[in-house]
């Protein structure tokens, strides 16, 4: 929805654009306006009221980085051998069998022993004639290996090779997708990607995030999709109308909390109630749930949470006291914390907690806290999810959990100590929506079982996403249990454990800022709020996205995109970029949602500002 309309565009870019992305027409019928020196302007009669594209000679040689292309369909094709090194001619006869076949090679990459091109169109498809004879020639030149289908995934722009430094960031969105091949194109227009065709889609995303983000003043690009898409009269907001939106229904209630013109967060206990509800329900192969309290530890959301019978994981010694002042010294309490003092093992023990050791070290370091007691073990499984590359909490870089190839040695070092591994835990990251993942951690600790004759229960971690924007789909409940079925089967008497978080409080609660200034500069509407960073950081922290609606204005259409700032003094101090909203005046309360998890729990008093508080609504409904 924040894809924005690229106002204009040198030859060479559109050409490059059009040759991966296609579109409307054919990169070739650029030539003879090109000689001739007429523009080209791109309009859609179906939506006249769009300004469109100009395209005309490039407006000097500043790099830029232009638009992203994604082309679907592709296929890889590599050819290995020891026999193309110093061999005259090798590439000749490779080239000549695709000439042969009639194909025509897109992106090309060398190496000593290998060549790879991809395939934009096979005649007949990879199953055809043609292909079969083209895969016959090129195994008379080496080992043939193939990817199909694939997809480019590109960065368009003017002298890319300019501006990796800022491409570079960006390219954490890879981290967790293969990349078959990487291409520079010979013209420094882009830089190409090939990755598996389920892939692109996501990735177009998340580069987009990184790479124009920050790029509404650019005059090179115009509104945003979802702006242009709602229609010539000025685009409605995107607001939900959906009954079952607890804070549309305590509208007025929420505005008079925010009428001194204070920031505050609301909660609503009853929507986590229903999402435990619906985790219990819909997951039956999950033995016990537990609240992960470090996404939100006030009171009311805590016993709605233990209330519907979930146990709490807490990683602190405070989480535990809190744990325990709210649900009672019965409740289920799970203690996986991360390099904290030795003290709070402890503490979390006397409290009747189970604990999750991070590492092995701690038998050695302090023996006889954990003799003759049944601990866990944190284990890395080695690849983390998520996100956000900082809510990734495995692999090599990750300072979390055991290696598996340590897994004897911790547990040699438990039995020394005199204490029983009875529990594997693992936490691979947070914000996840493929149901998948959850049984890849699983398979990775059902390996380990073997090793720990006392294993009682494995805990699969937590980070169930929600969906963020508009036309995200949540997370697939239902796939995620039958991913879950053939585990369970698969360790007869060993519960499954899982820990959501951001999951049962996120959409519990929101953040009420009013406006305090509107301001207009180079273009852009900045809207400036009472509050910033200092009550929300995730938009400063992880790049993330919350839907922003504002609150005195509900179901007014929108004026264009803003800027929703904060009163800090940082650049980074930014809550949302190119927002829709109707006219904006300062004593407007904006209201932003899925701000129950990781909100105020991570606020600060930066610039002496106080964070939003935070109150309780519709203990009702």
């Amino acid at each position: 929805p924040q894809a924005r309309a690229i106002r204009e565009l040198g030859w060479r870019e559109a050409r490059e654009l059009a040759g991966l992305a296609g579109g409307p027409f054919d990169p070739r019928a650029f030539r003879p306006l090109v000689e001739a020196g007429v523009p080209l302007v791109l309009r859609g009669v179906r939506q006249p009221w769009i300004e469109g594209t100009r395209i005309a000679a490039d407006d000097g040689e500043a790099p830029v980085v232009a638009a992203l292309a994604a082309r679907r369909g592709a296929t890889l094709v590599t050819v290995r051998s020891w026999a193309m090194w110093e061999s005259a001619g090798y590439l000749a006869r490779l080239f000549a069998a695709f000439a042969d076949a009639g194909l025509s090679v897109d992106l090309v990459a060398t190496s000593a022993a290998a060549v790879s091109v991809t395939l934009d169109r096979v005649p007949g498809g990879t199953g055809g004639a043609a292909f079969a004879g083209l895969l016959d020639r090129l195994r008379e030149l080496g080992r043939v290996e193939i990817v199909d289908p694939c997809a480019v995934v590109a960065v368009v722009g003017r002298r890319i090779r300019s501006v990796l430094h800022e491409v570079g960031p960006a390219l954490a969105a890879f981290r967790e997708h293969p990349v078959h091949l990487v291409s520079d194109s010979s013209e420094d227009l882009d830089l190409s990607f090939v990755v598996d065709e389920e892939d692109a889609p996501k990735l177009v995303a998340r580069l987009h995030d990184d790479l124009f983000a920050v790029r509404g003043g650019d005059r090179r690009f115009g509104p945003t999709w979802e702006a242009l898409a709602a229609g010539p009269a000025a685009a409605r907001a995107a607001i939900p109308s959906e009954e079952d939106l607890w804070w549309r229904r305590h509208r007025e209630e929420l505005l008079a909390l925010a009428a001194d013109g204070r920031a505050r967060y609301a909660y609503h206990p009853a929507t986590t109630r229903e999402r435990a509800r619906r985790l219990v329900r819909e997951l039956p192969s999950i033995g016990r749930l537990y609240y992960s309290l470090k996404a939100n530890p006030h009171p009311a959301l805590v016993a709605a949470a233990a209330g519907e019978g979930l146990g709490l994981e807490c990683v602190s010694a405070a989480e535990v006291r809190r744990a325990r002042e709210v649900a009672g010294a019965e409740a289920p309490v799970l203690f996986t914390p991360n390099f904290c003092p030795v003290a709070e093992y402890a503490e979390a023990l006397a409290a009747g907690a189970e604990v999750v050791l991070d590492g092995p070290d701690l038998f050695a370091r302090a023996p006889d806290a954990f003799r003759g007691t049944g601990v866990g073990l944190r284990v890395d499984p080695g690849r983390g999810l998520g996100h956000h590359e900082k809510v990734r909490t495995a692999g090599a870089q990750a300072k979390f959990g055991t290696p598996v190839e340590e897994i004897d040695g911790a547990a040699e070092a438990a039995g020394a100590a005199g204490a029983r591994i009875v529990g594997l835990h693992a936490h691979v990251g947070s914000g996840i929506l493929d149901p998948i993942a959850w049984r890849r951690t699983g398979e990775v600790l059902a390996a380990l079982v073997p090793r720990f004759p006392d294993l009682a229960w494995i805990d699969l971690g937590g980070g169930l996403g929600v969906p963020q924007r508009p036309g995200d789909a949540p997370l697939d409940l239902a796939a995620l249990e039958a991913a879950l079925v053939p585990l369970a089967a698969a360790l007869p008497g060993i519960e499954l454990r899982l820990e959501p978080g951001r999951y049962l409080v996120s959409e519990a609660g929101v953040l009420l800022a009013p406006v305090t200034q509107v301001r207009r500069r180079a273009g852009l509407v900045f809207v400036g709020l009472a509050t910033g960073m200092n009550s929300l950081l995730r938009p400063a922290l992880y790049g993330a996205w919350h839907p922003i609606h504002n609150l005195t204005r509900l179901d007014e259409p929108s004026a264009g995109s803003v800027h929703v700032v904060g009163p800090l003094c940082e650049s980074s101090d930014v809550l949302g970029r190119d927002r829709l909203l109707p006219p904006t005046e300062p004593g407007d309360v904006l209201l932003i949602d899925n701000a129950g998890a990781y909100g105020a729990v991570m606020a600060s008093r930066y610039n002496l500002r106080e964070p939003a508080e935070e109150v309780v609504v519709g203990e009702g409904g």
